[in-house]
């Protein structure tokens, strides 16, 4: 990743290159095929930097608000992420004092068989909240997890108080484990 920016400069000192090679040549062709390039490539820039997984920012901002409105009235937040390593940019965008929790997944470093944590979620989301919340004492304020998950948890949430919160789109093209949006369940 560091070297990104050096290797923009040798692609911009092609394109240039390209750019004045093809006005001195003439080549309709290659200059067609650019901008059908550059035609091509815009809108599909635009939807993944705009729409394309917005719904783990959305969910930092909303997050974000909800944990001002705690300090305010002095109550606690404590924010579980039952989602994939790394789904959403976390403290970086949040900016306040509250707990978080993320379904780790460290390398494996040499151990053979290794689940991690997220593995372990979501092979029995059901059997790693028993296990993470004995005797359902220390339960975050609000669950934050993809759409596709709600079935399998609904069964932990709607016992211990939970109610839907807030509901944020994500994503027309879902894989694996994330889902189309992102849900918020906070504890009532």
């Amino acid at each position: 990743l560091p070297v990104v920016p050096f290797i923009m400069i040798y692609c911009g000192s092609g394109l240039f290159g390209l750019g004045q090679g093809l006005k001195r040549s003439g080549q309709k062709w290659l200059i067609a095929l650019m901008v059908l390039v550059t035609l091509i490539s815009t809108p599909i820039a635009m939807y993944t930097g705009i729409y394309h997984q917005k719904g783990s920012i959305s969910v930092m901002e909303y997050l974000h608000e909800e944990a001002g409105l705690s300090e305010r009235d002095g109550s606690r937040m404590d924010v579980l992420f039952a989602m994939p390593c790394h789904s959403t940019p976390f403290y970086s965008h949040l900016h306040k004092n509250i707990s978080m929790k993320i379904l780790e997944c460290p390398p494996p470093l040499g151990q053979e068989n290794y689940l991690d944590e997220t593995k372990l979620f979501y092979e029995d989301p059901m059997a790693w909240f028993s296990g993470a919340y004995i005797h359902n004492k220390n339960l975050p304020t609000h669950i934050v997890t993809f759409n596709n998950i709600i079935k399998e948890i609904e069964a932990f949430l709607t016992p211990n108080g939970y109610t839907f919160c807030a509901e944020f789109f994500n994503t027309h093209f879902p894989f694996d484990r994330v889902g189309t949006k992102v849900l918020v369940h906070c504890l009532k």
